[in-house]
């Protein structure tokens, strides 16, 4: 919506300039000062008396012609400010600050791709004061950590580059937390092509998967599935025996 009114504003300030340049030559003006003229008029810069001959400045068609000049240069200043409020928004400030101190860590923690094991996991090391940083392919779920000061990367987490960004060289270890085993063994490639010796920590859901993720270069595969089955077995039997 924005980028097609851009276009009409520019179509519209382009014919308005065509008619300007075409009533300046209506004058008596040659066709290439009728064009300079027009232009230093439309950017509201007057030199008319060393291109326009003295007699010429006051016809009814130089006139005509500035005052559609007049319009081009409001247009124009509306474009440019556009364009340039558009661009600031465009810049993630936060964003950068972020992946500056990224950039310093050593020793961290990368989770990837976020989801609510990523998001437990996140804060449990921030309660722990350990340096976690997250990935995520949404914006959305970035503005989100951003808002808890948290440490996040946007990128695909399957891409070597959205791991240079998260500075997996520096880092200890990759939390491959997705819910489908083949993309942590993707995540633990990627992450094992730019440091081979970060440690990959990859969640499983399949036991039969083992092998194919230890292949992919995990140093350890976790079930949460079932190690959260076995701890409420464990509770509910303990309490059993507390009653018998």
């Amino acid at each position: 919506m924005i980028k097609r009114t851009w276009y009409t504003l520019m179509y519209i300030a382009a014919a308005l300039f065509a008619a300007s340049t075409a009533l300046t030559m209506y004058s008596g003006i040659g066709f290439g000062d009728a064009i300079i003229w027009n232009v230093l008029s439309s950017l509201n810069i007057f030199y008319a008396s060393v291109i326009l001959p003295f007699q010429s400045e006051t016809t009814p068609f130089v006139l005509a012609a500035s005052m559609l000049d007049g319009i081009v240069f409001a247009l124009l200043t509306v474009l440019v400010a556009s364009w340039f409020f558009s661009f600031i928004r465009s810049i993630n400030v936060r964003g950068l600050i972020v992946l500056s101190r990224i950039k310093r860590l050593k020793g961290h923690i990368i989770v990837v791709p976020f989801n609510q094991l990523a998001g437990s996991l996140m804060e449990e090391f921030s309660a722990r004061s350990a340096k976690a940083v997250a990935i995520t392919e949404r914006d959305w779920t970035a503005r989100e950590l951003y808002r808890k000061n948290a440490l996040v990367v946007v990128g695909d987490p399957k891409d070597e580059e959205t791991f240079s960004a998260a500075n997996v060289r520096e880092a200890s270890f990759v939390i491959a937390c997705s819910e489908d085993d083949t993309e942590n063994a993707l995540i633990a490639i990627t992450a094992k092509a730019v440091n081979p010796n970060v440690k990959v920590i990859a969640r499983l859901t399949r036991s039969d998967d083992i092998p194919k993720i230890v292949k992919a270069g995990a140093h350890r595969t976790v079930m949460p599935e079932a190690t959260a089955g076995a701890d409420i077995g464990n509770v509910l039997i303990e309490r059993l025996k507390g009653k018998a």
